[in-house]
């Protein structure tokens, strides 16, 4: 990249260069060259307005970009792309996040992150932060939205809301056991009634098993399986 910003350099001059690649922004590999140079020539403001207006920003140069934000000390604007990194590339961000704001402050903006998760968090990123926050109250909330997400946090959740966890995991075998049509799926249903016995204890498993076995006992694969879950 550095020899091709040379070489056509010596052939263009440096404003010509700059207006060159105006004209090719739309391909990504030359929108880059331009975000390098300006970079390479330390002119934050040309980086900022190269990135904010590319139609998909790689998470590279929105790293880029939030280094710039700060170089020109706007804060606000870091903030928000560091809410975004934080939701759709994970935890990672976190701390570059955190740090943007004092111990005061962090709550209410915790708070917002929360009541507007579907806009800020993609995939698992939420829950890993509410784990990160110790949010039990919302992280529960999220389980019973989501059963099928138990088995990523119930262990922790279980500790503060034992009857609440086991609610959950009865909705999601039941979920998924009213989908299985085969051994394999049978089989995967009660995967996640031995991650419940794990997580809850044995005894909690059993009206789920006995109410399986009576909701399908015309499935002799399944109830084959289920026999299996009891000690």
């Amino acid at each position: 990249m550095v020899v091709f910003e040379y070489d056509m350099k010596e052939k263009l001059g440096d404003e010509d260069l700059d207006e060159f690649l105006d004209q090719y922004l739309d391909i990504p590999d030359m929108r880059e060259r331009a975000i390098y140079k300006a970079e390479n020539e330390k002119n934050s403001e040309r980086v900022i307005e190269l990135i904010e207006s590319a139609d998909r920003k790689r998470q590279d140069w929105l790293d880029i970009l939030y280094r710039h934000y700060g170089l020109l000390g706007r804060i606000e604007e870091q903030r928000e792309l560091a809410k975004k990194l934080v939701g759709e590339y994970g935890m990672d961000y976190y701390n570059r996040l955190r740090k943007l704001y004092s111990d005061n402050e962090w709550s209410p903006v915790v708070d917002t992150l929360i009541e507007n998760n579907l806009y800020y968090f993609q995939g698992s990123n939420y829950y890993k932060f509410l784990l990160k926050e110790r949010r039990n109250e919302a992280l529960l909330s999220y389980g019973q939205a989501s059963p099928y997400m138990i088995t990523e946090f119930g262990p922790y959740l279980q500790d503060h809301y034992p009857e609440e966890v086991a609610v959950i995991f009865q909705d999601f075998i039941h979920q998924e056991a009213s989908k299985a049509t085969n051994r394999k799926d049978y089989q995967g249903v009660s995967r996640i009634i031995k991650q419940m016995q794990k997580v809850c204890g044995y005894e909690a498993s059993l009206p789920v098993i006995e109410k399986l076995a009576t909701d399908y006992v015309k499935r002799p694969a399944f109830i084959d399986e289920l026999q299996k879950m009891k000690v």
